[in-house]
């Protein structure tokens, strides 16, 4: 069984994607908004400045970014408004942690900083145009003018700027502290949405890290870069490790918000070599009652052996996705455990921009589907993994945990060096020494290696058999700044 892609087939798939990334984009608006606010700088007198260009004025021990405002369409009156993030602004000027992590109490510190040094004790100003040559950017733009007073906008400001929303991609601007959950949250959608189709459906997501003073036109270059990403032609062979028909577990109770049709779970765990992927399969429409016998179905690997299906209440004849080799459609209600299914899983990326020439390493294989650091793509399922493996390193101290890794890399890299072809993957003597440096490590009394359970120890050595405890440290210590 082909379904023919009719224009309207295709329109409906079209409308349903597009929906997809709207009701994100929604989301985004909605949830990314915070208390912070812009300052607004009235001066003594009109500058000659370029209307909404940003210039850069001079604080002492910090710069903030600020647009001049006309009001006029001659230009004549207007302000210069703040584009900076004031609570970056406000940590820069020595305000306390209670004040700058608050948005609204750090624009009051910066503009009571402003009051104080340009109002009250009239302090000249240093206004630069970042934009122009290194002789030109010494030019004050602001000589002679002081601020007469300032004020604040009392709005709300979006930390998400959309910058695309097509049914095949998404782009957007947001906080780097809020990324893994926004990664989260599109996650959730997808599962709650998509959860009968992933296996032929899958999403690729990717998040570009850089700083405050990185090109614009580089991050997105490197996003960019990240949307090449092609899953492999084929679809990858997966073994039912085990299937249960019921209620999703608590921790993925989410998924049901807002719809039926998880009343009724399937729950497989796939298998690949030593990796494991959870698929949550609704197995019931919208109205929580009818069975659902027209989507959740999987490509059954036979090998030919059209008798693996016999037993099976819903089987179609069916070919192999994006071949003509025949294959059997088997409902996943009729799945069986050791059953070898085509499966193509999602995908996670990261990249940190610590400077312009990293995006030039985002590149991905054809054929494969990886890039040349042997840990990325990572499989969207990691998230969960990784949020997990974080809070048992979190037990370590910060030298600790840096100690254990540069130990497991050091040894990989004298081993193996730099050509290595996952050669740690399968040497039982590897896996041994990360088993010793995780259990050797100086683990807080409260918290000792042996308190874990066995399944946790096993995903810590697994994960630093791989590498992953590496990219763990560069997520969550050098770019996200958690200790």
């Amino acid at each position: 069984m082909v379904k023919n892609p009719s224009f309207s087939r295709i329109r409906r798939i079209w409308e349903t994607t597009r929906q997809f990334w709207k009701d994100v984009k929604a989301d985004f608006k909605h949830s990314l908004t915070d208390s912070r606010q812009r300052l607004l700088l009235y001066l003594d007198q009109t500058p000659n400045l370029l209307p909404f260009h940003v210039y850069e004025l001079d604080l002492g021990i910090t710069k903030l970014s600020v647009a001049w405002y006309p009001l006029q369409n001659d230009g004549s009156g207007g302000y210069l408004i703040s584009t900076d993030n004031l609570s970056y602004t406000a940590r820069q000027l020595k305000a306390d942690k209670a004040v700058f992590t608050d948005p609204a109490t750090a624009a009051i510190f910066v503009e009571d900083h402003m009051k104080s040094e340009f109002v009250v004790h009239r302090r000249p100003l240093k206004l630069k145009n970042p934009d122009v040559t290194v002789s030109e950017q010494n030019q004050n733009l602001l000589a002679n003018r002081y601020i007469d007073r300032t004020d604040h906008q009392d709005v709300t400001y979006s930390t998400a700027i959309p910058i695309l929303a097509k049914p095949r991609t998404f782009m957007a601007l947001v906080p780097a502290d809020k990324s893994l959950e926004v990664v989260k949250a599109i996650q959730t959608k997808y599962e709650r949405e998509m959860g009968k189709v992933r296996n032929r459906l899958p999403l690729h997501l990717g998040i570009v890290y850089f700083q405050r003073r990185t090109p614009l036109r580089s991050a997105l270059d490197a996003g960019r870069q990240m949307l090449n990403y092609k899953a492999p032609d084929n679809q990858q062979l997966w073994q039912v490790q085990s299937k249960t028909q019921g209620q999703l577990p608590d921790d993925k109770k989410e998924l049901a918000n807002g719809t039926k049709q998880f009343d009724e779970t399937i729950t497989l765990n796939l298998t690949q070599s030593d990796r494991t992927i959870t698929w949550y399969i609704p197995i019931k429409m919208g109205d929580g009652s009818t069975d659902d016998n027209w989507y959740p179905y999987v490509f059954l690997e036979t090998n030919g052996d059209d008798s693996k299906v016999n037993g099976r209440q819903r089987a179609i004849k069916s070919l192999r996705p994006g071949e003509t080799t025949p294959c059997w459609l088997v409902h996943a209600a009729d799945l069986r455990e050791g059953d070898q299914i085509y499966f193509t899983p999602s995908t996670f990326d990261f990249e940190f921009l610590d400077s312009t020439a990293r995006r030039f390493e985002i590149y991905y294989d054809e054929k494969t589907g990886r890039r040349p650091r042997r840990t990325r793509p990572f499989y969207l399922e990691d998230l969960d993994r990784f949020e997990k493996l974080w809070e048992i390193l979190k037990t370590l101290e910060t030298s600790q945990r840096h100690q254990v890794i540069h130990t497991i890399e050091a040894t990989r890299e004298t081993w193996y060096g730099q050509d290595e072809k996952n050669g740690a993957l399968t040497d039982d003597v590897f896996k041994q020494f990360v088993e010793d440096t995780l259990a050797n490590a100086a683990w807080r009394k409260d918290k000792k290696w042996r308190d874990f359970s066995e399944q946790e120890r096993q995903q810590l050595i697994d994960a630093g058999v791989r590498g992953e405890l590496a990219d763990l440290a560069d997520l969550y210590m050098e770019i996200l700044k958690q200790r």
